[in-house]
């Protein structure tokens, strides 16, 4: 948006602020659980919507010109018996494509592709993923909370690789060039994958001995 800077915090809420002046325009405010994620989603701002995930999972889209709601989804239910299986935190930023789809996923939930005029879900599929998923031609990748980089066809939410290789490394979302999925992980090793069937194909250490 030229006109309003977007943020969000980690307390609930949502604010507008005017990019000349500083001035606080309008707020939304979201319940939060008791206990979340560390972080908070990023919001996607496209004129005159900005599309927002919270830590109650639920996927928002407010107004730009008040900060009203015009839709919410449900994109993770909390389940289970404690505060800590009950996590369903969006942290990553929703994908928009130019063809009005919207791709979200969220921890301890689904990976959801939705109508982005409505809201209306066209696929959702089982996954936790605290990370921003990578939207490459007909596919989706995404970076699961165990480390799994998974590619699932965009059009249907249907699996078509895992790999699982790196399990336990806490692997960070992933890029895309020329090819290949770049994740890196808590040793600060960067591994390349090949987008096509996800087997790793290089794997180099980034930082300095």
């Amino acid at each position: 948006n030229q006109q309003l800077l977007i943020v969000q915090t980690s307390d609930g809420h949502v604010s507008a602020l005017d990019r000349r002046t500083g001035e606080q325009r309008w707020v939304h405010t979201s319940s939060l659980p008791r206990l979340t994620l560390r972080g908070t989603g990023t919001p996607q701002t496209i004129d005159p919507v900005t599309f927002v995930g919270f830590a109650n999972g639920r996927l928002t889209t407010l107004d730009n010109r008040n900060g009203q709601p015009l839709w919410e989804q449900q994109v993770a239910i909390p389940s289970g018996r404690s505060e800590v299986d009950r996590l369903v935190d969006i942290t990553s930023q929703p994908v928009l494509t130019q063809d009005g789809r919207l791709f979200v996923t969220s921890y301890n939930g689904r990976g959801m592709a939705l109508e982005a005029t409505r809201g209306d879900v066209l696929w959702a599929q089982e996954l936790s993923s605290r990370h921003t998923p990578v939207l490459v031609g007909d596919f989706l990748f995404v970076a699961t909370h165990d480390s799994h980089v998974v590619a699932l066809d965009a059009q249907n939410g249907r699996e078509v690789w895992r790999n699982e290789a790196l399990e336990g490394r806490w692997i960070t979302a992933p890029a895309f060039a020329d090819g290949r999925l770049v994740v890196g992980d808590k040793a600060g090793y960067l591994h390349l994958l090949n987008a096509r069937d996800g087997d790793i194909v290089g794997r180099t250490l980034d930082r300095k001995e």
